[in-house]
Parts: structure tokens; sequence; C-alpha cells
């Protein structure tokens, strides 16, 4: 295949054929896929391979709080009530079973700790069998028509396979079970390098949006509605976890500032070790106690190399990392598992250095190639 340059994405963006916003969420999600996991990334003459897995738990956060929308906002032409997209019932199922809220939140809170059930494991499978056969059939297979290059684009290796008994279902077994995809490298290279441009509101959620509102005329949301739906976030229930957490330790002993070291007695912040502005991640291990001084000092920036290497940083971080996972084994495992260890098996002899070492990373990542400012004491 010819290589691929950022002028033949634009021409997809802008020209592809687009019959729903199937292929607007593709992008994107594969976008945030590079980007938040490439402890996933496995790298051949073939291209670069993800789990689908990852691209389809991006496609029900997206849908999410869409489809739960009081009015109806169709997603294709000729969307509507009584003939609508493919996964609608499936996912207002789903919804069903979470009637508290609009959005993803509790799901994904329930998928962290392994949902058992038997009625929403059942739901959970369908849909998300639903969609990996949708995005397989539908927006992969075209993706690329304005650049006569539709179909050949994205590549799934066919190699899903549901375990034959099911006693439970969690992030982890839809990231193995749902089998993965392919891209070229120079794709993927491209994605990777400006995908942060192209998920604001000047392209992918901006043409979604308002594609959106030239299609909802009868109900009226227009392309401002659309992009707060689509940029919402479920953080919340996570952050407030956390803060009640540090919040009863701090009610029997003070605790050390992640940063600096110094007595936390009042002026308790919940930091993003990694912010949230440049890697869309709530999880335990990512939110950490701070000196509110230290925290807006510290705002968006990333921690420093030199920072991370620092003996006492690193002892605080591990040590807050053990008193989460001895609270909440599970979620904790899960959480580090799928956005730290990757493809690396979670070993209780060495989950703490294997999980800083990708921490670490990581954060050269976003320091070194997607320009976000180092934080150094």
């Amino acid at each position: 295949m010819e290589s691929f340059s950022i002028k033949d994405l634009a021409k997809i963006i802008e020209r592809d054929a687009k019959d729903a916003t199937y292929k607007f969420a593709l992008l994107r999600g594969t976008i945030e896929v590079i980007q938040e996991h490439g402890h996933y990334k496995e790298v051949s003459e073939k291209g670069v391979t993800f789990p689908l897995g990852l691209l389809v738990l991006k496609w029900v956060e997206y849908y999410y709080p869409i489809l739960s929308y009081p009015a109806f906002i169709p997603q294709k032409h000729g969307d509507s009530s009584s003939r609508t997209i493919a996964f609608r019932p499936e996912f207002e199922k789903m919804i069903a079973l979470y009637p508290s809220t609009r959005y993803a939140d509790q799901l994904f809170y329930d998928l962290k700790r392994g949902i058992r059930e038997e009625h929403k494991l059942m739901a959970v499978r369908q849909l998300f069998s639903m969609l990996k056969d949708i995005i397989v059939r539908q927006p992969m297979h075209f993706i690329g028509s304005a650049i006569n290059r539709g179909g050949e684009i994205y590549t799934y290796n066919r190699d899903a396979r549901w375990p034959s008994r099911m006693t439970h279902i969690d992030l982890e077994l839809i990231i193995q079970s749902l089998g993965t995809f392919t891209i070229p490298v120079d794709f993927c290279h491209v994605l990777d390098n400006v995908g942060s441009f192209l998920t604001g509101t000047q392209s992918i959620i901006f043409k979604w949006a308002e594609f959106t509102s030239h299609l909802s005329r009868e109900s009226a949301i227009n392309t401002s509605d659309m992009i707060s739906l689509l940029k919402s976030d479920f953080n919340e229930r996570d952050i407030l976890q956390a803060r009640n957490f540090y919040s009863d330790l701090l009610k029997v002993e003070p605790l050390s500032c992640v940063w600096t070291g110094r007595m936390i007695r009042k002026d308790l912040h919940i930091d993003h070790m990694v912010p949230f502005v440049a890697y869309r991640n709530n999880d335990l291990w990512n939110l950490l106690p701070a000196l509110g001084t230290v925290n807006i000092k510290k705002s968006d920036r990333i921690p420093s190399s030199e920072l991370l290497s620092t003996g006492g940083i690193r002892e605080r971080i591990i040590g807050y990392w053990e008193n989460l996972f001895a609270r909440f084994a599970d979620q904790f495992r899960s959480e580090i598992q799928v956005s730290l260890l990757g493809r690396h098996p979670f070993s209780m002899r060495s989950w703490q250095n294997d999980s800083y070492e990708n921490l670490k990373g990581l954060c050269n990542h976003l320091i070194a190639d997607r320009g976000f400012e180092p934080f150094t004491i």
C-alpha cells in the first residue's frame, strides 16, 4: 500500500461518503486507542495491531449519551424510531439496566469490578458482540473511498473468541475476547501525531455534531448540543471514590503530598497524576493526594522523567498504589492492567515496578511526542 499522508486523512474526513456517524466514531476511537493504549500496540510487517475491544469500548462511551438522550437523535440518513441503526435496540436494553444515569459511568464502573449478574452479563455480551460486528462490516470495510482505498486501511484479523463458559465479564475479558485489528504503520503515525487536533471541535467531533444537527431538524438539537453530548466526561464517581478514600485516611493521620512529601492536613486536593486533558483517565492509580497549592501549580503539566525518577516520589506513588490495591483489589488490578500493563500480565511480584516503568513511558510519550509541558518541582 502507498504511504498515508495527512492530506489523505483530511480527504477521508471531508469527502468520504457518509450514510451514518460510524466513520466519525471509527476515526475518533482509533485516535484515542493509539494515544491512550500504546502499551497494547504490536508492530509487525503487516502493520500496527490493537485489540478491537478497545475500540468497542470507545463506541460504548460515545454513543451512550446520544442514545440515552430524552429526544430521539438520528445517527444515519433515514434514522427513525421504527427504522434505526442496527445496534440501537441492543443499546437501549443496556441503557434500561442503568436508569439513574445518561452516561456510561455506571456500566464502566461495573465492568471494572466484573459483572456477574446473568441478565447484565448477557446484555453486555450481546451489545459488545454486535458493535464489534458492525464496526468490522461497515466503517472498517468502507472507510477510505475518498482516496480510492475503500476497505484497505483497516484489517480485522478474525480472531475474536469469547470463552465457552462465562461466569463474569469485565474490561480485560472484553479486550481479550473481541479480537484484533491492524492498520498501516504510516496511518497509525499520522493519527498519533495529528489526532489531538482532529478530535477538537473543528474536526471529527465538530463534523459529527454538525452532521447530526442536520439530521435532527424535527427534534431541533443543534451542533453545540451535540458537541456537549459527545465531549461529556463520566468522571465524578471515580474522583469521589478517591476523595472519600483519602479523606478517611486523613482522619487517622496526615497524608504526604505525592509530589513534595509535605504533610497534608487540611488542603487536600485529588490530583490527576497524568492530567485528564492529556489522558482521559480517572482510574484510582491516577488519582493521588496532593497539596492544593502544588496541584494548582502543576495544572495540566506532565510529570517529567527526572521527577518520576526521584526516589521519594517513586516510593510515595507506589505506596499509595499499594494502599489502593489493599482496599479496592479487583478494581485496582483491572484498572492497572488495562491502563498501564496492557499485554504484560499482572504479577504479584512485580506489578509495582512494571506499572511504574510504563507510567514513566506514558509520561515521556506525552511530553516528547505530543508536546505537553513537563512538570518539575
